[in-house]
């Protein structure tokens, strides 16, 4: 742990998506990426899970450190006191990384920006190049699915807020198109021998995306075959002004997945509530690829403008996250 909470890795992006050098002013070349990865983090050998933090709208390089330092400090504080609701996380040792990416602007600029440095511009390569960088230094878990209770190897878990799960959720799918073969899956069923490694679990606190959005292109892509070997956990509260009122005035009338859940997807769709710490989860059997999660009990914020877009700083949150962690075992 560091002085204000868990010890956090930081990678910035810049306007079009580019690693930027620890100076935080120049471009990684291409070629670099990898070398400035391996300089940048410190895989623990003993870490159990991998967790990728990307933020969203309007938060600074100061702010972005905060809120990942937060969330995961929400974590491991909730896995330190009550280790045993969680049997399938024996040993649980986390590795903490988070993305920081120009996110301030209004909203039309940030949707594009997010979209364009992900699928257009080198945010897909650079998460590439991270989610591979990580996948060469963890141990594999045993591929799945016969192996339900596995805790030998790294999983590796994807978080994004806002914003941040376009950014997250397009480079996925662009990290995606860049694989070519190899054998390993893990224990949730969506294998494809095409992938030699997998993201075990995805969450998106509050996505701004359409609620309709992965019926059709490009984000239906995320429920076909790709290196998502995982449901896709939505967060949802009509308390979120930013995803109810200025989400419709910038998508022509539509509400967002973070302001109303899921509402149209090309794979099943399955709901629940957000759980207090104390009640488990029980996923769908067989699963669905998407899980709305109401959040509308606890994310309940008044801000003038944003609302509860922000409310995901809870232990729920947190127990949400290690519920997925424990399922993808």
């Amino acid at each position: 742990m560091g002085p204000t909470g868990p010890l956090v890795d930081l990678l910035d992006l810049d306007e079009q998506g580019n690693l930027l050098a620890p100076d935080g002013k120049s471009a990684v070349p291409r070629d670099d990426i990898g070398a400035v990865l391996e300089e940048r983090l410190h895989l623990d050998e003993g870490a159990t899970d991998i967790f990728v933090y990307v933020h969203g709208w309007r938060t600074s390089k100061r702010k972005s450190r905060k809120s990942a330092g937060r969330l995961f400090g929400l974590l491991t504080e909730l896995y330190g006191r009550q280790p045993a609701r969680y049997p399938e996380l024996d040993g649980f040792r986390p590795h903490y990384i988070c993305v920081r990416w120009p996110s301030s602007g209004g909203y039309s600029t940030i949707r594009d920006r997010a979209e364009r440095i992900s699928r257009e511009g080198r945010a897909g390569r650079v998460l590439a190049g991270l989610l591979g960088y990580l996948n060469d230094r963890r141990t594999l878990p045993d591929p799945g699915p016969d192996i339900l209770r596995n805790v030998h190897g790294q999983y590796l878990h994807c978080v994004g807020h806002s914003f941040g799960g376009r950014v997250l959720t397009t480079a996925v799918m662009e990290t995606s198109e860049r694989l070519l073969d190899g054998p390993d899956t893990l224990s949730w069923p969506w294998r494809d021998d095409n992938y030699p490694w997998t993201v075990d679990s995805l969450t998106v606190f509050q996505m701004a995306v359409p609620a309709d959005a992965f019926a059709r292109p490009p984000f239906s892509a995320l429920l076909e075959r790709n290196l998502l070997n995982a449901p896709i956990a939505l967060t949802f509260t009509p308390r979120d002004r930013a995803l109810g009122r200025w989400h419709r005035i910038g998508e022509k009338g539509a509400n967002a997945v973070g302001f109303r859940g899921a509402t149209e997807a090309a794979g099943p769709i399955h709901t629940t509530l957000l759980r207090p710490t104390t009640v488990p989860y029980e996923f769908p059997d067989p699963p669905a690829r998407i899980i709305n999660v109401n959040a509308s009990r606890l994310y309940r914020s008044t801000l003038p403008v944003a609302g509860a877009h922000s409310d995901y700083f809870h232990p729920e949150s947190a127990h949400l996250l290690l519920s997925l962690a424990a399922a993808a075992r």
